[in-house]
């Protein structure tokens, strides 16, 4: 039979461990996906299909670097949160977080991967730009022959 019993220093822990490893997998996807950002926007700025997406579409070569630079200092300051954030970790739980991270990526690595290509392609698409709505159902379109 089950019984309330007190945590032990194990069963601690494997719990420490675990909130550590969700933490920095945290500040890792923080770091990488406006860094997918920035790399996605200026490779998009260059391609024919940019007239269609209005958050790049009437751009200026100028308002585009300021804007990959905006990202760029926004990356900079995550990984320098994502830094800090593993010196505490570590001075306080006397481990490297930064080996719990590598481990998670070299173990998970597929799961963590596959998971982030299926949501930023959904959200870097989110924002294009379609040939609109007809909720009148003519199709003027249709017509023109």
């Amino acid at each position: 039979m089950l019984s309330m019993v007190e945590p032990t220093g194990e069963v601690t822990r494997f719990q420490t461990l675990s909130m550590t490893e969700y933490f920095i997998l945290v500040e890792y996807v923080s770091c990488i996906v406006p860094l997918m950002v920035g790399i996605y926007t200026g490779v998009l700025a260059q391609l024919p299909n940019a007239v269609y997406y209005p958050s790049v579409a009437n751009m200026s070569p100028r308002e585009l670097q300021e804007a990959q630079h905006n990202v760029a200092v926004y990356v900079v300051f995550q990984t320098l949160s994502m830094v800090i954030f593993e010196e505490i970790l570590r001075r306080r739980l006397q481990f490297p977080v930064m080996h719990q991270l590598a481990f998670v990526l070299e173990t998970a690595a597929m799961d963590i991967q596959a998971k982030l290509m299926i949501i930023i392609p959904y959200c870097f698409f989110f924002f294009l730009e379609h040939n609109g709505v007809d909720f009148s159902f003519r199709f003027a379109w249709m017509h023109q022959v």
